[in-house]
């Protein structure tokens, strides 16, 4: 600020102010476009500085029309990836407008028949049964109800692997350094989680971790992919790491008991302390003999996945707030999670087998 005050117009003081406005702790959004628009015409043609203002408009840019904004920063981020591949920021904002296609592909089927009538609680009746199609793993739609017609089942499958393999590919290049390290490391976390690409989010967090081993989120990311891959014990000394990592605030937020005793009860554990917390959590653990604690190690790994798969943070809001969030923290992961949509509406169901949750 010394060097602005006494050189308003100094192009570095102007690049560092706009950095700092944009990535540190109090972003101001509108200082750090103030600051770019003080450089020179030729440096702000800079990719360095393209990518400043890409990320400043992606993040903090209001537009009435989202469809021609994505289009246009996908536009800008290819430019700046043309000239330089491993251009993070321009990297991470191409992931995350793929992440949106991502995630309404996944799991995305369409029906020959209108789907959204009585608020698609009437076609649920009609057709989804409670069996999954052991070939495929998806639940099975067929008529249920005399007179029902016959339906056609469309799955996005194709295009949600292409889309994919796109998002982790941009996520990879854009977690190996830059400010937004750690956005990437979650966004890519999201994304090789919903694609199965459960070894490749392995071993990026593992990197990371290695590189920031006081990062708490880190280890819950790695704990999670060990969990996934059935390596319960490294899941168990990762997930120890985080919540050694965390403040005693954050600790009772990640471990609280009222996600997953009865409803009945779930009031009595609301507010609790740190060492009724280690109590009921050790009253869980299954196997007493052993140094781990599985039932809270399965926790930490669900309330980690629903944090990815339906949290937004930017947003303000986390995983476990959600109603499928719940859901899957309570009871674990589906067998089956499908979404459509119909006449504007988004309908997502979780699939048990023997019973489904249905949200709107």
């Amino acid at each position: 600020m010394q060097i602005l005050n006494r050189w308003p117009r100094d192009e570095d003081g102007l690049i560092l102010l706009a950095s700092a406005m944009l990535f540190g702790p109090n972003p101001e959004p509108s200082a750090a476009n103030s600051a770019l628009r003080k450089l020179p015409r030729s440096t702000r043609k800079r990719p360095d500085i393209e990518a400043l203002d890409l990320w400043r408009d992606y993040r903090y840019g209001i537009s009435f029309l989202p469809t021609y904004r994505d289009a246009m920063q996908m536009k800008r981020a290819k430019e700046l990836l043309e000239e330089d591949p491993t251009d993070a920021i321009a990297n991470l904002v191409a992931g995350r407008l793929r992440l949106d296609q991502q995630r309404t592909l996944d799991g995305a089927v369409r029906f020959g028949i209108d789907a959204s009538s009585d608020g698609g609680l009437e076609f649920l009746a009609m057709y989804a049964s409670s069996e999954i199609d052991p070939r495929t793993g998806k639940p099975k739609f067929e008529a249920r109800l005399s007179g029902s017609p016959e339906i056609q089942v469309i799955w996005s499958d194709d295009a949600f692997n292409e889309i994919s393999t796109e998002t982790v590919r941009y996520f990879i290049r854009a977690s190996v350094s830059g400010h937004l390290r750690a956005e990437a490391i979650r966004n890519l976390s999201e994304s090789t989680l919903r694609a199965g690409r459960l070894q490749d989010g392995l071993m990026v967090v593992a990197e990371y971790v290695g590189r920031f081993p006081n990062a708490s989120e880190g280890h819950r990311l790695l704990g999670m992919f060990q969990y996934e891959l059935g390596n319960k014990d490294r899941a168990s000394i990762e997930f120890e790491k985080a919540i050694a990592l965390m403040t005693e605030e954050e600790a009772l937020i990640w471990q609280n008991p009222s996600r997953v005793v009865s409803r009945v009860v779930e009031s009595d554990y609301k507010r609790i302390g740190a060492s009724q917390l280690a109590d009921f959590w050790s009253r869980q653990d299954p196997r007493w003999t052993t140094p781990d604690n599985e039932r809270l190690t399965e926790h930490m790994s669900r309330m980690t996945k629903v944090d990815l798969l339906w949290g937004r943070p930017e947003e303000g809001y986390r995983g476990w707030e959600t109603e499928p969030g719940q859901v899957i923290v309570r009871y674990g992961s589906p067998k089956s999670y499908i979404q459509f949509q119909d006449e504007g509406s988004r309908y997502h169901v979780l699939h048990y087998g023997d019973r489904y949750w249905y949200f709107h």
